[in-house]
């Protein structure tokens, strides 16, 4: 139920909401100069949900470049963050599970596909930012571990510490140094994005 100040345009408070195979397909309109980001719409400075559960969703997002991710399986668990003296006059945050299956990132020619994706972290409502603390792939056949900062989640700035070890073969390709190397041993890499 809503109250009337919430059905009249105010704030919508949600106390759990739990969506199961939902599927959501989004196309990023370009930006026009200066507007406001498609990416944080309006809305939600208005939803407060204060927990929410995903149990095997599905997205396709097309950006404006013809970029896109699709993911089968998605698993998520958000919930507020406790909040300490100091985050008070932060944004609120969310803490935040996620569990992806069948993740492909085409960026190019040449997409990524994982099987697994899973990350752990903090997300700041607005999507001003997050902290990631755990991000862990296996992406065409390399794992990747990553760590850090993400800021503005709809034009993103990241800061990670990112560690990918796999055949060489398999690195070498994923990095587009050589898309059929005839390589054999096994690469480790570590650095900052």
């Amino acid at each position: 139920r809503l109250a009337a100040v919430q059905a009249l345009g105010g704030m919508v408070r949600v106390t759990r909401l739990d969506l199961v195979r939902p599927q959501v397909r989004v196309q990023i309109p370009e930006r026009a100069g200066g507007g406001p980001s498609a990416c944080g719409p309006d809305l939600l400075s208005r939803l407060e949900i204060r927990e929410l559960r995903i149990d095997d969703g599905a997205v396709d997002v097309t950006f404006p470049g013809g970029q896109r991710i699709t993911a089968g399986g998605v698993d998520l668990r958000a919930r507020p963050t406790a909040r300490s003296l100091r985050a008070l006059a932060a944004r609120p945050r969310e803490r935040v599970d996620l569990r992806v299956r069948d993740l492909r990132i085409a960026l190019d020619d040449q997409p990524m596909t994982t099987p697994r994706l899973a990350v752990s972290g903090e997300l700041a409502v607005d999507l001003s930012g997050a902290e990631i603390a755990s991000a862990e792939a296996v992406v065409d056949g390399v794992n990747v571990v990553a760590r850090g900062r993400v800021k503005d989640l709809c034009a993103p700035v990241l800061d990670l510490e990112v560690t990918a070890r796999g055949p060489a073969r398999e690195v070498l390709a994923l990095s587009r140094i050589h898309r059929d190397a005839p390589a054999e041993g096994t690469i480790t890499a570590e650095g900052r994005v």
